[in-house]
């Protein structure tokens, strides 16, 4: 789902990486049980701009 809404606003699919994966899912937990979104909102953020990259080394 996340990739879906991500690529909707034209960016490439996120990967989050397996040393972030329990951050991930506990800053969803989070982000469903208290409507605080602020801590997943800056991990997208985060790993977004780390695809990026690995998507830019890639094509240069």
């Amino acid at each position: 789902m996340l990739n879906l809404e991500v690529m909707k606003d034209g960016f490439p699919p996120v990967i989050i990486k397996v040393e972030n994966r329990l951050a991930y899912y506990e800053a969803l937990d989070k982000a469903h049980t208290t409507e605080d979104y602020s801590d997943f909102i800056a991990l997208v953020e985060r790993e977004v701009e780390d695809s990026l990259d690995v998507y830019l080394s890639t094509i240069s």
